[in-house]
């Protein structure tokens, strides 16, 4: 039932939390099959949440093993289908209750349980993968020797655009089911060797869902090049902003290009990121945005204008959700300042107690206005509406922001047609040298 009830609170939370969800399944799943989903790990209990609110059966989450140190973080845990298991790292004390927390894991997926594992065995806000561990095949492995049925294994890439970033982005990718069953006969004559090649395939299936970065200095000039070539991929190859999964793949794409001349042309890609450093630098010097200097459609005033008009008209709307969220963000963002003991838990914490404050706030307001009004079918009313207004406040804010934009726009452009025209040819010239890396790259693969 708690779990039930968290799962629709959550899930109406992270369409608020994050600007855009997309997830891709590139198979169904069916629903008689027990299933280990594994997945990275980039932002605690975040991406918990962002899988659980995303496929329709209950799950059981194998979570660090220090985090139950205390009997009513035990109980409290257990009531989210919460299991432990421990590192060697924090609690080598403790290590030795692991093979019958395998055990246990083993026999809820023989009983048609599912469950989510991070065989990254920790969570780091990174675009790189750690080296994945053993445990989710052992458990995989170890359930289809026991049971009847073997389970499905599968592999989920979650992409967040930054995690503790307020209405930032997720791309959560399932990826196709491994059949354990095909490893059945070779585990039954060498459990060693089986348990590390399903390793080695969920690796590499997980290299291929997330947008892993391996190498820490290619990350500056990936989400560089990215930011500047990524609109004119997409518009070469008529892709749609809005499909994310091609998306995902050109900037996979990007990825693999960096790395092929980082090895094979490290001198060419120096060359490219210095290019890359000056271009962002005028920018940056002339306080302009590379999406101003794209070929635009003109504006149209009278839609300019409409877009005020609305804005003016629906202000005092969102300014009453504003007020009434506001309060609770600005305080979930002071607690997660203090509380966030490791960087990769403030999304986490934000989320939660966000959740929580929004909840306070509704049920003191709901009481009030039950108070003066005494009519329990208004205050509930009331309740609804709350987060509906909160809803419309968001889009609301993100429509000023593009209008605002635009209008910053439409007046340097205007007044400062010389820099735009410098700046221009500038990109110019390095779009033609990214032209021109790319045709040498397509020309290899």
């Amino acid at each position: 039932m708690l779990y039930q009830m968290l799962l629709v609170i959550f899930q109406f939370a992270l369409k608020q939390y994050f600007k855009h969800i997309n997830v891709y399944f590139e198979e169904s799943l069916p629903a008689d099959r027990p299933v280990l989903f594994v997945a990275n790990h980039q932002s605690a209990f975040m991406d918990a949440i962002v899988v659980g609110t995303q496929i329709d059966r209950q799950l059981n989450f194998v979570s660090r093993g220090e985090s139950f140190d205390k009997a009513w973080k035990r109980w409290i845990l257990s009531k989210f289908n919460m299991h432990p298991i421990y590192r060697k790292e924090f609690t080598p004390d403790l290590t030795k209750k692991n093979p019958e927390a395998i055990q246990s894991f083993q026999n809820l997926l023989v009983n048609g349980k599912s469950i989510l594992i991070f065989p990254e065995g920790i969570s780091q806000t990174s675009p790189r993968l750690s080296e994945i561990k053993t445990g989710a095949a052992r458990i995989a492995l170890g359930a289809a020797h026991m049971g009847d049925q073997a389970p499905l294994l599968v592999p989920i890439g979650i992409n967040y655009t930054n995690p503790h970033q307020f209405r930032s982005e997720v791309t959560v990718n399932f990826g196709t089911p491994i059949d354990v069953s095909m490893y059945q006969k070779a585990f039954a004559e060498n459990e060693r060797a089986t348990v590390q090649a399903l390793t080695d395939e969920v690796t590499n299936e997980l290299e291929r869902l997330t947008l892993d970065i391996p190498e820490i200095e290619l990350e500056y000039v990936v989400n560089s090049v990215k930011s500047i070539y990524e609109e004119e991929l997409l518009k070469e190859d008529f892709i749609c902003q809005k499909d994310q999964r091609r998306v995902f793949n050109v900037r996979k794409e990007l990825i693999a290009a960096a790395q092929y001349f980082n090895f094979y042309a490290p001198f060419r890609l120096k060359h490219l990121t210095l290019h890359v450093e000056h271009y962002r630098k005028m920018l940056l010097n002339y306080g302009v945005e590379d999406s101003w200097l794209r070929p635009n459609k003109n504006e149209e005033r009278h839609f300019m204008a409409s877009n005020v008009i609305f804005l003016v008209m629906t202000f005092p709307i969102f300014l009453f959700g504003f007020v009434n969220h506001g309060i609770a963000l600005f305080l979930s963002k002071k607690l997660t300042n203090i509380s966030a003991s490791r960087p990769d838990f403030k999304g986490s914490l934000l989320l939660s107690f966000g959740v929580l404050f929004c909840i306070i706030c509704y049920a003191v307001q709901t009481m009030g206005v039950y108070y003066f009004v005494g009519a329990w079918e208004t205050s509930l009313l009331y309740l609804i509406s709350l987060p509906l207004i909160g809803k419309f406040s968001l889009v609301y804010l993100d429509f000023y922001k593009n209008v605002r934009a635009e209008w910053k726009r439409h007046y340097f452009c205007e007044s400062g047609e010389d820099v735009i025209e410098h700046l221009q040819k500038e990109r110019m010239r390095l779009i033609e040298l990214l032209n021109g890396v790319r045709s040498d790259y397509l020309a290899t693969h």
